[in-house]
Protein backbone atom coordinates (compact mmCIF):
# COMPACT_ATOMS: atom_id res chain seq x y z
CA UNK A 1 0.00 0.00 0.00
CA UNK A 2 1.64 2.70 -1.20
CA UNK A 3 2.15 5.96 1.49
CA UNK A 4 0.88 8.07 -1.03
CA UNK A 5 -2.38 7.41 -0.69
CA UNK A 6 -5.33 8.71 1.21
CA UNK A 7 -5.06 5.93 3.99
CA UNK A 8 -7.42 5.86 7.11
CA UNK A 9 -6.88 3.41 9.68
CA UNK A 10 -9.73 1.62 11.80
CA UNK A 11 -10.07 -0.52 14.56
CA UNK A 12 -12.11 -3.43 14.45
CA UNK A 13 -14.78 -4.70 17.23
CA UNK A 14 -16.12 -8.38 16.74
CA UNK A 15 -13.84 -9.66 14.31
CA UNK A 16 -14.19 -13.58 14.94
CA UNK A 17 -12.46 -15.49 12.24
CA UNK A 18 -9.54 -15.55 9.97
CA UNK A 19 -12.16 -16.63 7.29
CA UNK A 20 -14.55 -13.79 8.06
CA UNK A 21 -11.71 -11.51 7.92
CA UNK A 22 -11.18 -12.52 4.54
CA UNK A 23 -14.48 -11.83 3.48
CA UNK A 24 -14.78 -8.63 5.65
CA UNK A 25 -11.71 -7.51 3.42
CA UNK A 26 -13.05 -8.67 -0.25
CA UNK A 27 -16.82 -6.31 0.66
CA UNK A 28 -14.20 -3.97 1.15
CA UNK A 29 -13.09 -3.96 -1.98
CA UNK A 30 -15.87 -3.86 -3.47
CA UNK A 31 -16.47 -0.47 -2.68
CA UNK A 32 -15.77 1.94 -5.53
CA UNK A 33 -14.16 4.50 -3.82
CA UNK A 34 -11.65 2.52 -2.25
CA UNK A 35 -8.29 1.81 -3.65
CA UNK A 36 -6.62 -0.72 -1.42
CA UNK A 37 -7.20 -2.53 1.64
CA UNK A 38 -4.83 -4.14 4.04
CA UNK A 39 -6.50 -5.87 7.47
CA UNK A 40 -4.37 -6.86 10.50
CA UNK A 41 -6.35 -9.78 11.65
CA UNK A 42 -3.96 -9.93 15.33
CA UNK A 43 -4.62 -6.57 16.13
CA UNK A 44 -8.06 -6.42 15.01
CA UNK A 45 -7.22 -3.01 12.32
CA UNK A 46 -7.87 -2.44 9.17
CA UNK A 47 -6.00 0.14 6.53
CA UNK A 48 -8.01 1.83 4.17
CA UNK A 49 -7.00 3.68 0.91
CA UNK A 50 -9.53 5.72 -0.27
CA UNK A 51 -12.76 6.88 0.84
CA UNK A 52 -15.37 4.61 2.37
CA UNK A 53 -17.36 5.28 5.59
CA UNK A 54 -17.70 3.78 8.46
CA UNK A 55 -21.31 2.79 7.64
CA UNK A 56 -20.18 1.26 4.68
CA UNK A 57 -17.30 -0.55 6.06
CA UNK A 58 -19.99 -1.86 8.97
CA UNK A 59 -22.13 -3.38 5.76
CA UNK A 60 -19.34 -5.10 4.97
CA UNK A 61 -18.89 -6.71 7.42
CA UNK A 62 -22.64 -7.01 8.48
CA UNK A 63 -22.80 -11.27 7.85
CA UNK A 64 -20.38 -11.23 11.15
CA UNK A 65 -21.41 -7.97 13.36
CA UNK A 66 -18.21 -6.35 12.74
CA UNK A 67 -18.08 -2.94 14.30
CA UNK A 68 -15.82 -0.12 12.99
CA UNK A 69 -14.04 2.73 15.08
CA UNK A 70 -11.95 5.55 14.16
CA UNK A 71 -8.09 4.29 15.01
CA UNK A 72 -8.19 7.26 18.40
CA UNK A 73 -11.53 6.44 19.50
CA UNK A 74 -11.10 4.11 22.78
CA UNK A 75 -13.50 0.57 22.31
CA UNK A 76 -16.04 0.29 23.99
CA UNK A 77 -15.79 -1.92 27.22
CA UNK A 78 -19.16 -3.82 26.43
CA UNK A 79 -17.45 -7.24 25.88
CA UNK A 80 -20.19 -9.86 27.68
CA UNK A 81 -18.42 -12.87 29.70
CA UNK A 82 -17.95 -15.98 27.43
CA UNK A 83 -20.51 -17.96 29.18
CA UNK A 84 -22.97 -14.86 28.77
CA UNK A 85 -22.54 -14.82 24.44
CA UNK A 86 -25.51 -15.72 23.20
CA UNK A 87 -23.79 -17.90 20.23
CA UNK A 88 -22.06 -19.65 23.33
CA UNK A 89 -25.44 -20.00 24.96
CA UNK A 90 -27.28 -21.82 21.89
CA UNK A 91 -24.40 -24.04 21.40
CA UNK A 92 -25.02 -25.63 24.75
CA UNK A 93 -28.44 -25.97 24.48
CA UNK A 94 -27.35 -27.95 20.96
CA UNK A 95 -25.21 -29.40 23.05
CA UNK A 96 -28.18 -31.11 25.35
CA UNK A 97 -30.33 -31.66 22.18
CA UNK A 98 -27.37 -33.90 20.55
CA UNK A 99 -27.29 -35.98 24.11
CA UNK A 100 -31.00 -36.14 23.98
CA UNK A 101 -30.75 -37.54 20.69
CA UNK A 102 -28.32 -40.38 20.91
CA UNK A 103 -30.17 -41.12 24.63
CA UNK A 104 -33.31 -41.41 22.43
CA UNK A 105 -31.48 -43.21 19.66
CA UNK A 106 -29.93 -46.06 22.23
CA UNK A 107 -33.05 -46.59 23.39
CA UNK A 108 -36.42 -46.36 20.54
CA UNK A 109 -33.76 -46.09 17.27
CA UNK A 110 -31.97 -43.51 15.15
CA UNK A 111 -35.10 -44.08 12.68
CA UNK A 112 -37.74 -43.20 14.76
CA UNK A 113 -39.37 -39.63 14.67
CA UNK A 114 -38.39 -38.34 17.83
CA UNK A 115 -34.69 -39.42 18.01
CA UNK A 116 -34.64 -37.18 14.24
CA UNK A 117 -36.32 -34.62 15.70
CA UNK A 118 -33.84 -34.36 18.67
CA UNK A 119 -31.27 -34.28 16.45
CA UNK A 120 -32.55 -31.55 14.19
CA UNK A 121 -33.12 -29.48 16.48
CA UNK A 122 -29.58 -29.67 17.89
CA UNK A 123 -28.58 -28.57 14.09
CA UNK A 124 -30.93 -26.02 14.30
CA UNK A 125 -30.05 -24.69 17.25
CA UNK A 126 -26.57 -24.87 17.02
CA UNK A 127 -26.16 -24.30 13.32
CA UNK A 128 -28.91 -21.78 12.30
CA UNK A 129 -26.41 -18.38 11.62
CA UNK A 130 -23.89 -21.44 9.74
CA UNK A 131 -26.75 -21.92 7.34
CA UNK A 132 -27.67 -18.53 6.69
CA UNK A 133 -24.27 -17.70 5.74
CA UNK A 134 -23.64 -21.20 4.03
CA UNK A 135 -26.44 -20.83 1.39
CA UNK A 136 -25.67 -17.12 1.24
CA UNK A 137 -22.23 -18.00 -0.52
CA UNK A 138 -23.29 -21.14 -1.93
CA UNK A 139 -25.89 -19.01 -4.18
CA UNK A 140 -23.36 -16.90 -4.98
CA UNK A 141 -20.45 -19.63 -5.53
CA UNK A 142 -18.41 -18.60 -2.80
CA UNK A 143 -16.65 -21.49 -0.97
CA UNK A 144 -15.39 -20.88 2.28
CA UNK A 145 -15.63 -23.32 5.28
CA UNK A 146 -19.28 -22.10 6.14
CA UNK A 147 -19.89 -23.51 3.18
CA UNK A 148 -18.67 -26.33 3.16
CA UNK A 149 -19.98 -27.28 6.39
CA UNK A 150 -23.30 -26.35 5.28
CA UNK A 151 -23.14 -28.70 2.35
CA UNK A 152 -22.03 -31.83 4.76
CA UNK A 153 -24.68 -30.86 7.39
CA UNK A 154 -26.93 -31.11 4.29
CA UNK A 155 -25.19 -33.96 2.84
CA UNK A 156 -25.86 -36.05 6.21
CA UNK A 157 -29.31 -34.98 6.63
CA UNK A 158 -30.31 -36.54 2.99
CA UNK A 159 -28.61 -39.46 3.58
CA UNK A 160 -29.98 -40.04 6.89
CA UNK A 161 -27.24 -39.64 9.08
CA UNK A 162 -28.77 -36.89 11.51
CA UNK A 163 -27.18 -37.72 14.51
CA UNK A 164 -23.64 -36.96 12.76
CA UNK A 165 -24.98 -34.06 11.36
CA UNK A 166 -25.40 -32.73 14.92
CA UNK A 167 -22.53 -33.52 15.64
CA UNK A 168 -20.59 -31.57 13.42
CA UNK A 169 -22.50 -28.97 13.73
CA UNK A 170 -21.77 -28.83 17.47
CA UNK A 171 -18.20 -29.18 17.02
CA UNK A 172 -18.16 -26.47 14.55
CA UNK A 173 -19.49 -24.18 16.92
CA UNK A 174 -17.13 -24.90 19.71
CA UNK A 175 -14.12 -24.33 17.40
CA UNK A 176 -15.52 -20.98 16.46
CA UNK A 177 -16.13 -20.06 20.57
CA UNK A 178 -12.95 -21.05 21.24
CA UNK A 179 -10.93 -19.57 18.19
CA UNK A 180 -13.40 -16.35 19.51
CA UNK A 181 -11.98 -16.44 22.86
CA UNK A 182 -8.27 -16.94 21.90
CA UNK A 183 -8.06 -14.11 19.73
CA UNK A 184 -10.26 -11.87 22.32
CA UNK A 185 -7.59 -12.74 24.85
CA UNK A 186 -4.81 -11.75 22.54
CA UNK A 187 -5.84 -8.72 20.93
CA UNK A 188 -6.93 -7.62 24.93
CA UNK A 189 -2.86 -8.24 25.43
CA UNK A 190 -2.07 -6.92 22.50
CA UNK A 191 -3.83 -3.30 23.46
CA UNK A 192 -2.34 -3.66 27.23
CA UNK A 193 0.81 -3.79 25.59
CA UNK A 194 0.21 -0.55 23.66
CA UNK A 195 -1.46 1.26 26.43
CA UNK A 196 2.02 1.08 28.31
CA UNK A 197 4.11 1.57 25.18
CA UNK A 198 5.56 5.55 24.84
CA UNK A 199 4.63 7.50 22.24
CA UNK A 200 8.49 7.97 21.24
CA UNK A 201 10.74 5.92 22.01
Amino acid sequence: MSETQDQHIYKLQNLSCTSCAAKFEKNIREIPTVEDVKLNFGASKITIAGQASIEQLEQAGSFDGILVYPEHQRLPETKEPFWKQRANQTTMVSLFFLILGYISSLQIGEEEVITIGLFGLAILTGGLSLFKEGLKNLIKFQFDMTTLMTIAVIGAAVIGEWGEGAVVVFLFAISEALETYSMDKARNSIRSLMDIAPNTA
